[in-house]
């Protein structure tokens, strides 16, 4: 007895895509894999489209980098901040500081010179509204601002480094592994801490840290419309 014929499987048009969608996918690349890996052929794979299909939704891979740090920087809460316009400050400071260090590829692309996105500007907006409180002239309160946004840059990108020297095997674990005793004889303090080292740089505090830099600009700018502070 013969079998009858298969039925041609009917092939399906793919599932409609958004702006949304390739946003979610490349959230997640990132999320997974990091900045590197995030490719317009690679998201379109995720996605099941052809590479030219995604550029009807993003114009390019900038845009479509700041269209996810928008996204993010939406879920970044708004907590209740202090009265003093110093204690905002630093609230305001150490909230962005703890923000950006829970999504690590963050610093990947914000290394690039992204913009940090837009739903996100409430928190510049509310440094520079405590600076502005306090006294200081626009130009200072910029200024302060900036100082604070690259220490917090740096200090994330020392730590996303540091988090991949630990599971890259290529990488050397610390400075000190390429450094030899030659290399101290005219370095002594330095030479006199290394045995601390660890010990001395786990007391490190960022919260600490931010404030002491808030309090250093704020103890020489001379507040608005002032002689002396």
């Amino acid at each position: 007895m013969t079998e009858p014929p298969r039925q041609a499987r009917r092939v399906g048009r793919p599932a409609r895509i958004n702006r949304a969608t390739i946003v979610t996918a490349a959230r997640s690349v990132l999320e997974a894999e990091g900045l590197d890996a995030l490719t317009m052929r690679r998201l379109a794979r995720e996605v099941g489209r052809a590479p030219m299909a995604l550029y009807h939704h993003v114009s390019s891979r900038s845009e479509l980098l700041t269209a996810v740090l928008s996204v993010q920087a939406g879920e970044i809460p708004r907590p209740k901040l202090p009265a003093d316009p110093r204690d905002r400050m630093v609230a305001v400071a150490c909230h962005l500081h703890g923000a950006l260090a829970e999504v690590p590829w963050v610093m990947e692309v914000l290394s690039h010179g992204e913009g940090v996105g837009v739903p996100a500007l409430w928190i510049s907006d509310e440094f520079l509204a405590s600076a502005r409180d306090w006294g200081a002239t626009p130009e200072r309160a910029l200024h302060m601002f900036r100082s604070i946004w690259h220490y917090i840059i740096g200090e994330l990108t020392h730590r996303f480094h540091a988090r991949r020297r630990k599971t890259d095997p290529e990488l050397p674990d610390d400075w000190r592994a390429s450094v030899g005793e030659t290399d101290l004889v005219d370095v002594p303090t330095l030479r006199a801490m290394l045995p601390e080292w660890d010990r001395l740089s786990a007391s490190y505090d960022v919260p600490v840290a931010i404030t002491e830099l808030i309090d250093g600009m704020l103890a020489v700018t001379r507040p608005e419309g002032r002689t002396s502070i």
